[in-house]
């Protein structure tokens, strides 16, 4: 008597898991951005590139390099590609112009930043520690310009910048555009 014994595997293959990394979060006109890639379980890869322009291109290979001719933001995104399926993720970076950039509108901008909150509150702009402030108003009183005595201003090259605030109770974060000539103000609401 003969016995066959047939072993079968069910196992799925892994699903893809897309993750990239750059070397920095801000990066001028014309430098080189350079996407490593960090993905698991992928065969290929697709690259996204959104440009402040508002134009796209793709890209295909392990790792992505690129540049951007304007200033503002710009997705990357990573569409990673396997025998269990696809993951996708986007991250964005910020694309100033150079300090030495001709433009037709050149200078500084300021921007003051206040609150609705009483506390002290540290300021990041660019992962740089830039300082405290304790001011704050109501929304109905809010200041309508820059440099108000203990309020938060900031001067700078025009560029889009990031900024974290951090106090005892609460964290915020965002962007915001500095323009030549002009005040802006953010206000962290509770």
């Amino acid at each position: 008597m003969l016995f066959l014994v047939l072993i079968w595997s069910c196992e799925e293959p892994a699903e893809p898991i897309a993750e990239f990394s750059t070397s920095k979060e801000s990066y001028r006109t014309g430098e080189l951005i350079r996407a490593t890639n960090e993905s698991m379980n992928a065969s290929s890869y697709e690259w996204v590139v959104r440009y402040p322009d508002g134009s796209s291109r793709s890209f295909f290979g392990k790792d992505m390099t690129t540049s951007s001719s304007s200033a503002g933001f710009l997705k990357i995104t990573l569409i990673a590609k396997g025998d269990g399926g696809k993951n996708e993720i986007s991250h964005t970076v910020t694309v100033n112009k150079p300090v030495s950039d001709p433009n037709p509108n050149p200078g500084s901008g300021t921007m003051t930043m206040w609150s609705t909150i009483s506390s002290q509150k540290r300021v990041f702009i660019d992962d740089v520690e830039k300082g405290t402030f304790t001011c704050w108003f109501t929304q109905n009183n809010a200041p309508q310009n820059c440099g108000v005595t203990n309020c938060f201003n900031f001067t700078a090259q025009e560029g889009f910048y990031r900024f974290r605030v951090l106090d005892a109770q609460f964290i915020w974060e965002g962007t915001f555009k500095i323009t030549g000539g002009e005040c802006s103000t953010i206000a962290l609401i509770e």
